[in-house]
């Protein structure tokens, strides 16, 4: 019997740690959905679904990404592999849309707290990703962490999209044979399989990560007491044992909670941000950051915010590419990095003198940290983006020593995929809306509160989803907190001065 995949190369340190987050329970699923708006029909065919699916899965060769653990004597090692064949309908899940909810928060938990054993086998015969259509017109894409970024799930859909609109009206009306997308032999040799985007970096330096660890380290002795996200309760140990897959309870749950920001409104904010020399993203944390301050934590006396950076700009793409479609939608992969500034709540504060909004002032103090941000978060996210190559590729050392050492509990974090846009505009189908949602990761490693994921596309709201551990952020808290950020942001609006 041949074998279901083809061992394509040794793990990285990003797969690794990715693997373990799903392996262990530790967190499930990062999602990115679109709505999809017809000119000529009212939902998507089932056919049509299968063959856009299918086309993704030629073009994408990350879509085979397995990871195989292997017992070397005294340690485990992993292994990255792509499946030799894939049945599209078994990656695909049809949903009903009786509420006329669409993408709403109790479909965004249920894609989070389902845990897929296929996805955590010893011997994988399926891929780590599925398609969930909700209503004929909603198509999620949810994969683990270690397939695939937040990014990649814009790609994702730039394919499927594409797909659909050339799509010949037979493959549409009829059933489409088969649905077993094979490799072709060199999806082996793809640079997004067979690359490691952290090995082409060189090794950080050891003396820049002892200092940032030494620093991290004195602000949480001395701060210990006073950060953000303190009063929340703990969280719950996560799994450890790497021989075992955790039964659900010991695995993350996640709550979500989404709001939304109208185009109109948000285009008047980004209108503003331009006027302003500012950022959207940097504009949302900050904003984060006063709501908990203010409203939630007022004993709060610092806290570390947290901005993930897309590392595609920093890798030799053309190498990552070999291989994958040329349609122009990018390339799915695991290139997410990330930079952590310590920032002191007082000053943030200030920006809010009778809790209502001083625009001069915030204006500036966003400006400002977007100059730091480019000064020396970018420096600092491609550090931390190959620090874990510093420790040896055991899984039982990832899970002894690097798992705790990732400490992101009294991080705020804001991730924004940007506006999604279209290989190509025109075609019978349009993507009318996304959104993008991280679920929760155990506080034990990832942030120990409230993360914002956000999406928009260009003319449309601006979606906003804040995820977070059930067991540690109570839904009306979780409410509580996006309410006050889309307050603070229609306060902006409507205090958009402009500074010299």
């Amino acid at each position: 019997m041949n074998a279901p995949y083809t061992v394509v190369r040794e793990s990285d340190s990003y797969d690794r740690f990715f693997w373990l987050y799903y392996r262990l329970g530790i967190q499930s699923s990062i999602t990115v959905g679109a709505t999809y708006t017809s000119s000529a029909r009212g939902a998507l065919a089932k056919t049509a679904v299968v063959a856009a699916v299918r086309a993704v899965v030629e073009a994408q060769p990350r879509l085979r990404y397995v990871c195989i653990p292997q017992r070397q004597g005294e340690v485990t090692k992993l292994q990255i592999a792509v499946l030799n064949e894939i049945n599209v309908e078994d990656c695909i899940v049809f949903v009903d849309d009786d509420d006329g909810a669409g993408m709403d928060e109790k479909l965004l938990e249920r894609l989070h707290n389902t845990w897929f054993d296929e996805w955590r086998a010893d011997e994988p015969t399926a891929p780590q990703w599925k398609v969930f259509v909700k209503g004929g017109v909603h198509v999620l894409f949810a994969c683990t962490h270690a397939v695939a970024d937040g990014i990649s799930g814009y790609v994702f859909h730039r394919e499927f999209l594409t797909a659909l609109n050339d799509l010949p009206p037979s493959m549409i009306e009829q059933p489409v044979p088969p649905t077993i997308a094979r490799s072709n032999g060199q999806v082996a040799e793809a640079g997004a399989v067979k690359l490691s985007p952290t090995n082409v970096l060189p090794k950080p330096e050891l003396l820049a990560i002892l200092w940032h660890t030494f620093v991290s380290w004195i602000l949480r002795v001395v701060y210990s007491k006073s950060r953000l996200n303190n009063d929340f309760p703990p969280s719950k140990p996560y799994f450890k044992d790497i021989s075992k897959i955790p039964a659900a309870e010991d695995c993350t749950q996640s709550g979500v909670t989404v709001r939304r920001i109208p185009a109109a409104d948000l285009a008047k904010i980004l209108a503003a941000c331009r006027e302003n020399g500012a950022q959207l993203t940097p504009l949302l944390l900050i904003l984060f950051i006063a709501t908990l301050a203010l409203d939630h934590e007022p004993d709060a006396s610092m806290t570390t915010a947290c901005l993930p950076y897309n590392m595609r700009p920093f890798l030799p793409m053309d190498q990552f590419e070999k291989g994958s479609s040329p349609s122009g939608a990018g390339v799915m992969m695991n290139a997410a990095g990330g930079a952590q500034r310590p920032l002191f709540l007082a000053p943030i504060r200030k920006l809010f003198p009778d809790g209502k909004v001083d625009g001069t002032a915030l204006w500036k103090y966003v400006r400002d940290f977007k100059a730091d941000l480019a000064q020396r978060g970018i420096k600092q996210a491609q550090k931390v983006y190959v620090a874990p190559k510093l420790f040896d590729d055991s899984l039982e050392t990832v899970v002894k020593k690097a798992l705790p050492s990732v400490n992101m509990a009294h991080t705020i974090l804001v991730s924004n995929l940007g506006v999604f846009k279209p290989v190509q505009e025109g075609g019978e189908w349009s993507v009318t809306d996304v959104v993008f949602s991280a679920s929760a990761a155990n506080g034990g490693i990832g942030c120990h509160g409230i993360v914002l994921n956000v999406a928009t596309v260009a003319g449309g709201d601006l979606v906003m989803t804040g995820a977070y551990e059930r067991d540690v952020v109570s839904k009306d808290v979780a409410e509580k907190v996006l309410d006050g950020l889309v307050g603070r942001l229609e306060d902006v609006c409507s205090e958009s001065r402009t500074v010299g």
